[in-house]
């Protein structure tokens, strides 16, 4: 494998349905987060709660992973303060304004989805 060149082919190629789905998994972050944390503490739980627990918990372990790929740190740090910290994005606006325009703050958002995305698909699980 080293040496081989590991990234999509042209036949997998990011599309906006992925970059949606990534979007969507970070909205979704925080509670699920929330959820694995209440559900890890129960003594007991239902088939139903324990297959949630693992999808979920499997899920966030991927997202947390994809989110340590992003290489540019000024991307990474507005993804963070944007999903992983559960700031709105006016709120991220707003902590990025003085040194970034709105635009700006949105192209990052997005090259982050997209760098999360790519990785995801790259390992086979988005």
């Amino acid at each position: 494998m080293i040496g081989q060149r590991n990234h999509l082919t042209d036949n997998e190629e990011l599309t906006t349905l992925d970059k949606l789905n990534m979007r969507d998994a970070l909205n979704q972050y925080m509670k699920n987060k929330r959820m694995i944390d209440q559900l890890s503490k129960q003594a007991t739980l239902t088939p139903r709660q324990t297959e949630i627990l693992e999808l979920e918990k499997w899920s966030i372990e991927n997202i947390d992973m994809a989110f340590q790929m992003i290489e540019d740190e000024e991307v990474k740090r507005i993804i963070e303060h944007r999903y992983i910290k559960l700031g709105r994005h006016k709120d991220a606006v707003m902590y990025y304004r003085s040194i970034m325009s709105e635009r700006t703050i949105d192209r990052r958002i997005n090259a982050g989805i997209e760098s999360m995305a790519r990785t995801l698909k790259l390992w086979g699980v988005l």
